[in-house]
Order: C-alpha cells, then structure tokens, then sequence
C-alpha cells in the first residue's frame, strides 16, 4: 500500500478515537458499571489470526483486513512512547488490536477484552492507553491542506466534480449509535436513537481533513457553527477558494452550498450550479453521505 492508503486508514482509526473518547467521558463505559451484551465470534485466537493467510478474523472483528491492521500498527508503534516490556504478557500489538475491537464493536471497555484474552482490568488500562497514542496522532494525519497541498487538492477537486476553487467537501452523519448516557438529555437524534453527530471535512480523495463532533441532537448547521473549522475558515481556506457542502448548511464565507430544488427546477443556470454539488458524494466516504 502506498502513503496515501497509509494515512487515509489512520485517519479513520484516529477519528474513531476522538469519537469514543468524547462518548466514553460522558457515558462511563470504561467504568463498568452497566453490564451489556457483547457480540462473540468463533474462538479463533488473536495469535491464530495472525500467522493464518486469510483475514476473516480481522474483517469480523476489526472491520479490517490485516495488512491495514500491521499498517496501524507499525504507525501506532512508532508514536507510543512507553513500550510494553519485553515479558509483558501482552504485547502491543495485542493492545493495539484491543482499542480497535473496541472502536469497531463498541460496548463497554472492561468487556472488550474477552475475545482477546485479556483480563477486564487490563482491557480498560490498554485501551485508555491506546486511546491516548491515537489521540496525540490525530494532529498529524487530520489536518486541512497546507499552503503546499492546496493547489493538487483545488485541481483534483475540479477533475472529480467539474466545480473550481474548492479544497475541501463537508458532511455530517449520524451514523454513529451509542449506549444510552446516564445524563442522556440531547444525545437523542431525530431518529430517535442516542448518537454522536460527526461533521467531517474530507478532499478529493476522501482522506479526512478535519473532525467536529457533538451530541445527536444537534443538526448539521449547528455542528458547523460550534466547529473549530468555522471558527478559523478564513486561516484554512484562502480568498477565492471555498468548501463544498449539500443543502444541510447555509451560504457562508468560503463554503458554497447548492441552490434549493425549488428554485433549481425552473432555473436552468441553478440546475447547472447545482450538478457539481451533487458529484459531491464520490468524494466523501459512505458513512459522511
């Protein structure tokens, strides 16, 4: 795999962090309190996994295969600064897969270890662990464009979309289900499910750029207007460049957005305006559509 695949399945373990350490601090799942059920999975161990050819192991339980898993892994090995010990019982390699397990299936941190064989105890030490190595990776793999990248980024968005001037394309999803928080008043979404409501701001080739998250309860607009993106736009995003977002967020400085469909259906310069826009999704990854 190249560097660009590299840094695209970091960053998306890297905003799965940022997501269930927010959750994690407002529901109290690493503390254990709520037993819940946890999904199981054939007794195939994380050693087995490893040295066997196919990755359905990886697929089923990480949501990924493993050569994606050994790349997180050698970028998360690199920025750990304190080693497990050669006699550790654990390896960090088996951490590793422990904070992914988590991220992916969810549910509470002291249950997460079981497929693995690791202890309740330890499962909450190692993934708060982990949870703080990708964390301190987020800045390096999710970032907006720097000066040097913006002129690739403008053109590649302009062969995708046929739209100019634009660095970057927003979305938000609400595709991200939570247990039910203790304190759970404004985590419910308009689906009627206790969510986290993630804003992601991704280029041409759908590596994130940038991440806001939030309660459920919140819109799309509200999220935009509570982001650290908004709030230093005009930093990120030159004079006559701009970020392409759907009919979910308000004309803004540097942030184009379609025309309504009552106004498009009986004006042929808005319906052309509008096309690009829609070419917006080949952009953005499945879950931010």
């Amino acid at each position: 795999m190249d560097k660009r695949t590299v840094v695209v399945v970091c960053a998306v373990v890297a905003s799965a962090c940022a997501t269930a350490a927010a959750v994690a601090a407002g529901d109290k799942r690493g503390h254990g309190s709520e037993r819940c059920r946890v999904s199981t999975f054939s007794s195939t161990t994380f050693e087995q996994a490893l040295e066997a050819k196919e990755t359905d192991w990886f697929r089923k339980k990480l949501r990924c295969d493993k050569a994606s898993f050994l790349l997180i892994y050698r970028a998360i090995y690199a920025a750990c600064p304190q080693k497990p010990a050669a006699n550790a019982k654990h390896k960090l390699i088996k951490r590793v897969a422990l904070v992914m397990y988590y991220l992916a299936q969810g549910g509470q941190m002291d249950q997460a270890g079981m497929p693995l064989g690791i202890s309740h105890t330890r499962s909450v030490v190692y993934i708060n662990e982990m949870l703080d190595v990708l964390c301190s990776m987020a800045t390096r793999y999710i970032c907006m464009p720097t000066e040097q990248e913006l002129e690739s980024v403008e053109l590649g968005f302009e062969a995708v979309t046929g739209f100019p001037n634009v660095v970057g394309a927003i979305d938000g999803t609400l595709k991200v289900p939570i247990q039910r928080p203790k304190d759970f008043e404004g985590w419910y979404c308009r689906k009627m499910f206790p969510a986290v409501n993630v804003q992601a701001v991704v280029d041409h080739v759908g590596s994130f750029r940038s991440l806001s998250i939030c309660a459920g309860s919140n819109n799309d607009q509200s999220l935009w207007n509570g982001s650290a993106v908004k709030k230093r736009l005009s930093t990120y995003v030159p004079a006559g460049r701009h970020l392409l977002g759907d009919a979910g967020y308000k004309l803004w400085n540097h942030l184009l957005t379609p025309y309504p469909e009552s106004e498009a259906v009986t004006d042929r310069r808005k319906r052309v305006y509008n096309a690009p826009a829609e070419n917006l999704a080949r952009c953005l990854p499945s879950n931010c559509r």
